[in-house]
Order: C-alpha cells, then sequence, then structure tokens
C-alpha cells in the first residue's frame, strides 16, 4: 500500500487515523479465496516455481531383492509475476480547511474493504480464465502453468522421457457441471 497526500502538514493527526479506518475495514472482510489457495507472501517482483513429478506408487519385492528405484523428474518452470493492484482518494484543500473528514473516513474504510474483495476476485479468475492462456482476465492478471496450454487442457504436454500428455477432463468424457459435480467430488475421493 502507497499512503501520498499533497496536503499533509496540513491535517494534523488525520493521516493516522486514515490508516486506521483503512485497517479496520480490512479486518471487517476477510478474504476467503485463501480456503482454496494457497497464500504465499515473498519479496521481489517476480519468482519462479518449478515442480517435480510424485513417485508414484511403492513396489512389492521379494525377501533379498533390491529395493525398487523410484524416479522424479523436474517438470515446466512457472514464472510468477507479482503485479500492483491499488487505488487513492483525493482530499480536496476545502475539506482539510472545513474539517470535514466524515466522507473521506467512508471512502477509506470502502479501499480498504475494496482490497480484500480484489483479492477474492483475483483468486477466482484462475478458473474463470482457465480455458484460455490469455493472461488479463476481468481486471486481473494470471501467471499461467508455464507449459503454455490453458489450466484446464486435456493435453498438458510433460517433459518426462516416454511420459504421455496429462488431462484435466473426466476419463469418462464427462463434462463438468452443476449436474455432476458430486460424481467430481467423489473421483477426488478415490
Amino acid at each position: 500500500m502507497e499512503l501520498r497526500g499533497n496536503w499533509a502538514d496540513l491535517i494534523a493527526g488525520v493521516g493516522l487515523e486514515l490508516d486506521e479506518v483503512f485497517n479496520q475495514a480490512q479486518e471487517e472482510y476477510q478474504p476467503g479465496i485463501f480456503a482454496l489457495l494457497n497464500r504465499v507472501t515473498g519479496s521481489g517482483a517476480q519468482r519462479n516455481v518449478t515442480g517435480k513429478t510424485g513417485v508414484g506408487k511403492i513396489s512389492l519385492f521379494d525377501d533379498g531383492d533390491d529395493v525398487p528405484q523410484k524416479n522424479r523428474t523436474k517438470i515446466y518452470t512457472t514464472l510468477i509475476i507479482y503485479n500492483n493492484y491499488g487505488g487513492f482518494l483525493e482530499v480536496s484543500a476545502n475539506t482539510i480547511e472545513d474539517r470535514d473528514f466524515a466522507e473521506v473516513f467512508d471512502e477509506t474504510r470502502e479501499l480498504g474493504l475494496a482490497a480484500n474483495i480484489s483479492q477474492d476476485e483475483a483468486g477466482m479468475q484462475l478458473f474463470n480464465g482457465g480455458f484460455a492462456t490469455t493472461t488479463d482476465y476481468n481486471g486481473y492478471r494470471m501467471s499461467w502453468y508455464g507449459d503454455g496450454n490453458p489450466l484446464f487442457s486435456t493435453v498438458h504436454s510433460t517433459p518426462v522421457v516416454n511420459g504421455s500428455t496429462q488431462s484435466n477432463a473426466s476419463a469418462t468424457g464427462l463434462p463438468f457441471a452443476f449436474q455432476n459435480l458430486e460424481t467430481g467430488y467423489l473421483a477426488l475421493l478415490t
């Protein structure tokens, strides 16, 4: 968050009150998207995330045999770029002279709420834009998986030697819809 003001010397103590109102509004509405997505904090403008394949299942072996070796293979590197989102409020010289800050406090509260609501909206764009590779979706910029395919692609390529493409679709060809949500949920449990 960046705070700016041209009249700071004329508003003794009001800047701290505005900060407090902003912070209270953020406590009033907590983003719920982090119940679904991981919250990652860090510093810098971007970071790379590289994955590895799983080891699969463990294998049966007889007494005296070597324990079967499992391999993990490096998969795609995804570049995550942190973007700037924000807004500012303008306080006129007349408002400062009249010491009429009630409206400014209301707007500051709304700005604090908007900051947290925007986090929920941004997280949902992963699902809204998951069928395309467009990076900008509904006013938010996405960082997609590094293979160049849409998130919900049925042909995610793999850098694993002799590996086949991976699909996010149902093995039975069942399209995702409200009517078969429970079918998908049960499939995730097994």
